[in-house]
């Protein structure tokens, strides 16, 4: 467990590290003073995705509400886009009963998805993870949960397209956590 969660900090650092440049690049209109072109992600398509799942659409991702469930959809239809295996029976969704922190039972649903590496399955496994849930809707309005955890699932999505266009070694798997909001349960 520790050594998973070693690796992933490490690629996530990888991931976030400016590269180094032998000749200087003049920044896009778009790239803000200060801040480094994306290298291993989508700069684009990630910002939109932050937008979209992290709109009034998505009312806040509360598990077992209407847009907790859009959100699922939208997760899996991104899945879908970049080509990526679902890790068990055909089916991202794993379903689970779970007791939230009022004791009362929720229905909860992880969306798990795997790349197979160029080892087998005799190497370890790599897990990596976000969560996807936040906590819906309240007397001020929609909470979005723009960092807690929808740019977590786009860094992870991100994550994905690009294992997917550069084949890992080991197998790794990506899982999409629900409940998270309700209790740490998915």
């Amino acid at each position: 467990m520790i050594r998973t969660a070693l690796i992933a900090g490490l690629l996530l650092a990888a991931c976030s590290s400016p590269a180094t440049q032998t000749a200087p690049v003049s920044p896009s209109p778009s790239i803000q003073e200060g801040t480094y072109p994306a290298q291993y992600h989508d700069a684009t398509r990630a910002s939109a995705a932050l937008e979209t799942l992290s709109s009034d659409a998505f009312e806040g991702r509360k598990t077992g509400e209407p847009g907790n469930l859009k959100a699922q959809d939208w997760i899996i239809g991104r899945l879908e886009t970049f080509g990526v295996a679902p890790l068990q029976n055909g089916d991202y969704r794993a379903a689970f009963e779970t007791p939230d922190f009022s004791g009362r039972q929720i229905e909860g649903t992880n969306i798990l998805a795997v790349i197979d590496g160029r080892r087998g399955q005799d190497a370890p496994v790599i897990v990596m993870s976000a969560h996807y849930d936040h906590l819906g809707t309240g007397e001020d309005g929609i909470y979005n949960g723009t960092d807690d955890n929808a740019s977590g699932v786009v860094a992870l999505l991100e994550t994905v397209a690009w294992f997917q266009e550069n084949p890992p070694e080991n197998d790794l798997v990506f899982a999409f956590f629900d409940a998270e909001e309700q209790g740490l349960a998915g």
